[in-house]
């Protein structure tokens, strides 16, 4: 038994140690700053939205502008040469409604960026409410050992003295053991949600979370399900829409004719008739002119096509949202009762089982120590004690957990 002991304070002390040594100590807002500084994620998000808004001086494309060069006997046996600067052009149509659509592309990006922010908000809250948890667990573990130290001694004395016995005795220091064992089970759980928290703010060191009790997070939102028309996976499908009607309107400019524009400089040597008078020309006199014409896209089968493909997709973002937005509604309303559950259930221990926990230990520890109950009545009397106040550090972060779901549902920080 001794040996047993020795083993579990040793792993216990040791499991502390890096903690309590090399920490780095922040709270919840320091936390979710810290990873909305670090994420990798979101400095992904940050280049498409700087890709997006790039892409945007683009909408006024022009093509290319062609030069060309003739030279020959075109004209005469003599050799002329020809130089021709030719420009296709869209419709201002088509660049209007290119660049509407380049917007509409990086609102949706800053849109996603929203959505990579929320989850990444929801899962720092989340890891930081179960270590902030498993830290106060971790105090209530520490307080139960010092009174069943204090109980394996009452219960070593009395068996010394003859008033108890070696079951007795025996008991104690099990109950004790097993303390010690919750110990360093809860101190592991600790370890793993500052772990997961170091991960999400790429930290470099340990994490030791600086807020002492643990509180009840009030709601702050309200209970009907339209709130989740605020959470941004849903504005961002619905600006999806908006995209995708955008871009059928550039498909449907692509059926509009293109203008294209002309200017030739050349040469004509020889003899030319001017109002009956005979003139020559020789290469150093250059003759001029201009061209326009519509390119028109006769052959518009497969542009046409791809509106019609584009009106299809459409129809299937709208529905794309519908079922989104039933599953998230679905989800707040499950997730309303989670939280009206456990807002009862911290009621009725703040309320009753936790004032009537601390009567029972205070008359159980005097009883105890007059001899006026034995080691099986105290015992159970302290194990309902602890256990009351454990459920209900279990309830309140349960009651933690809900409302963090309800933020994340409706995108609130």
């Amino acid at each position: 038994m001794k040996k047993i002991k020795l083993i579990f304070h040793i792993s216990l002390i040791i499991s502390q140690l890096p903690i309590f040594l090399f920490a780095q100590d922040l709270n919840l807002a320091q936390a979710i700053g810290q990873a909305l500084q670090n994420n990798r994620a979101l400095k992904v998000g940050t280049y498409e939205i700087e890709i997006s808004k790039t892409l945007q001086k683009s909408a006024l494309e022009v093509a290319k502008t062609n030069f060309t060069w003739l030279g020959g006997q075109y004209n005469s046996l003599n050799f002329d040469n020809n130089f021709t600067i030719s420009q296709a052009l869209p419709l201002p149509a088509v660049w209007h409604r290119q660049s509407e659509l380049y917007k509409a592309q990086t609102q949706s990006n800053e849109l996603k960026y929203q959505i990579t922010q929320n989850e990444l908000i929801y899962q720092v809250k989340i890891a930081y409410y179960y270590a902030w948890y498993f830290q106060a667990r971790q105090k209530l573990l520490q307080k139960s050992d010092s009174l069943y130290r204090e109980f394996v001694k009452a219960s070593s004395l009395r068996f010394k003295t003859g008033e108890g016995t070696l079951l007795e005795q025996t008991t104690a220091e099990s109950q004790a053991l097993e303390i010690q064992l919750q110990l360093t089970q809860n101190q592991a759980n600790i370890r793993i949600y500052t772990t997961q928290l170091q991960t999400l703010l790429h930290a470099t060191q340990d994490l030791q979370i600086t807020d002492n009790q643990l509180l009840k997070k009030e709601l702050q939102i309200s209970e009907s399900p339209e709130q989740v028309s605020q959470n941004p996976l849903l504005t961002y499908l619905k600006q999806q829409i908006l995209v995708n009607e955008k871009s059928i309107a550039v498909e449907k400019s692509r059926l509009l004719p293109d203008l294209s524009l002309s200017y030739f400089n050349q040469s004509l040597i020889g003899t030319q008739n001017l109002k009956g008078q005979e003139r020559f020309f020789g290469s150093n006199y250059r003759f001029q002119g201009f061209q326009m014409g519509l390119a028109v896209p006769i052959w518009a089968k497969a542009q046409r096509a791809r509106v019609q493909a584009s009106q299809i997709q459409e129809k299937l973002i709208e529905t794309q949202v519908e079922l989104t937005q039933k599953t998230l509604q679905g989800a707040f309303e499950q997730a309303i009762q989670e939280y009206l559950k456990f807002k009862a259930g911290l009621e009725y221990y703040e309320q009753n089982a936790l004032k009537n926990a601390d009567l029972i230990l205070v008359q159980a520890c005097k009883a105890y120590q007059s001899g006026e109950i034995g080691y099986l009545e105290y015992s159970q009397a302290l194990h309902r004690v602890l256990s009351t106040q454990d459920n209900y550090l279990g309830m309140l972060n349960a009651h933690n957990q809900a409302v963090i779901r309800l933020e994340f549902l409706v995108g609130k920080d």
